[in-house]
């Protein structure tokens, strides 16, 4: 289908952009996250795949919207497929004297419900909104979280992501669109990769997994250094179309949808890692590539699925 999308509010307008920031705040706060106003960026760019449209991005933290980005993802699927989305940059490019214990924090849906010696370094959000290629009275919404969780004066590290896929319905009855792939993951910056020499474990394990899609735990992951144990416990979605997507030799976590839906798509995933010292602060780059399929007559005949792609440049 060629049409584009109509929505309620054109996303060009600065009703909309200020409507967009309120929405990022309000998820926030739902998550147990108050954030000043002050501190949520919004931006737009142009749509090469929808003339007249742009993509929004709204976020926190030093990570800002470097530039249109077209990428490639191999594997399963068509492993030629090209995606066009947003690429974040403003990696930390110098090692940082660490925060050291603060207000820990932690609540609300995926971020960490509690910690033992381990103190949040950094976290925050980017939410990107892209408009659809079939008529719908709202735009795909991907909220993409990071938090960063550290045991003082030691080389541990628990890394925690998650992000929130939320297609935009379609709106004539007999149409539906439907999410094909999506897929979470993150790795050391490019050119950091030096900071983090192990990679210890993760969760969930793949046999977390193996549930109802409704279904939420909580799964903990930690380390001992120097008699200290230091912990967090993430909440965790389980579904038994979700699998795991773990190299120990570049750190990388990650983990993939592989069925179809139209409903809301939630994946966590968290790394347990050691640094090279106790000194040294690691950075990561996030990654999350969704895929969506218009069809019509209930299902019976669709498009090929349309590729989005939402980056840090250090992937």
């Amino acid at each position: 289908m060629t049409a584009n999308a109509t929505r309620a509010s054109d996303s060009r307008t600065v009703d909309a952009k200020a409507a967009r920031v309120q929405e990022h705040l309000d998820l926030a706060a739902r998550n147990g996250r108050l954030i000043d106003t002050k501190k949520v960026s919004v931006s737009t760019v142009e749509d090469p795949f929808n003339r007249g449209e742009q993509v929004m991005l709204t976020w926190e933290g030093y990570k800002s919207p470097e530039s249109i980005t077209y990428a490639r993802r191999g594997g399963e699927g068509s492993p030629s497929t090209t995606a066009m989305g947003i690429q974040l940059g403003g990696a930390k490019t110098v090692d940082l004297n660490r925060a050291g214990p603060k207000a820990n924090g932690g609540s609300g849906y995926s971020a960490a419900v509690s910690t033992s010696n381990m103190y949040k370094e950094d976290g925050s959000c980017a939410t990107t909104w892209f408009v659809p290629g079939y008529a719908s009275s709202k735009d795909h919404k991907l909220t993409s979280c990071y938090e960063l969780w550290a045991q003082d004066k030691t080389v541990h590290f628990v890394y925690n992501r998650w992000s929130l896929w939320q297609p935009a319905p379609a709106s004539a009855i007999d149409e539906v669109g439907k999410t094909t792939d999506f897929y979470v993951a993150s790795r050391p910056w490019r050119g950091h990769e030096y900071k983090l020499v192990d990679l210890n474990g993760w969760k969930p394990s793949q046999s977390e997994l193996i549930k109802s899609c409704t279904t939420v735990a909580t799964a903990t992951i930690g380390g001992t250094y120097g008699a200290v144990t230091g912990n967090v416990a993430i909440p965790i979605n389980r579904c038994e179309h979700y699998d795991l997507d773990i190299t120990a030799s570049t750190r990388r976590v990650g983990i993939d949808f592989n069925g179809t839906s139209s409903n809301n798509i939630q994946m966590d995933v968290a790394g347990d890692y050691d640094a090279v010292n106790a000194t040294v602060l690691p950075v990561w780059a996030d990654y999350n590539w969704v895929e969506v399929q218009w069809c019509w007559a209930w299902g019976a005949i669709c498009d090929p699925p349309t590729p989005w792609v939402a980056k840090d440049s250090g992937w």
